[in-house]
């Protein structure tokens, strides 16, 4: 794995990163409401904490912790936690990396973040 580098964050190569605020986040405040686990059935704290049913999670955007009302037991953080699939990269003979799964990830399931170098639609790089 000589060639392969593990990153935590895209490395934008024609233009800058997007900065959002800390008053952007705010606005993007859920109604959910926050449940201690050891209160609840797994069901109930499923559906609680941004589960199912949190407005953030129905539009595909994460939580941000800071004005989330589930703060530590929000469920809709996993960029943020890095809660990736077991999975590693490995050598392919004729492709390059690949990945693989190291156990079975049923369908459905958050697999992982794309992470790496982002280009613009029109590039001529790469």
């Amino acid at each position: 794995m000589s060639q392969f580098e593990p990153i935590k964050r895209n490395k934008y190569l024609e233009r800058k990163r997007i900065a959002f605020s800390t008053k952007d986040c705010y606005q993007n405040a859920c109604n959910c409401k926050k449940f201690d686990p050891k209160f609840y059935s797994e069901k109930e704290f499923k559906a609680a904490n941004c589960g199912l049913n949190c407005l953030n999670k129905c539009v595909a955007v994460e939580c941000y912790l800071g004005s989330c009302p589930a703060k530590q037991f929000c469920q809709n953080r996993r960029f943020q936690q890095h809660m990736n699939a077991h999975v590693y990269p490995f050598k392919t003979h004729y492709k390059g990396w690949g990945l693989a799964a190291g156990r079975f990830i049923a369908k459905g399931t958050f697999i992982m973040q794309y992470v790496g170098e982002v280009f613009s639609i029109d590039s001529e790089i790469g």
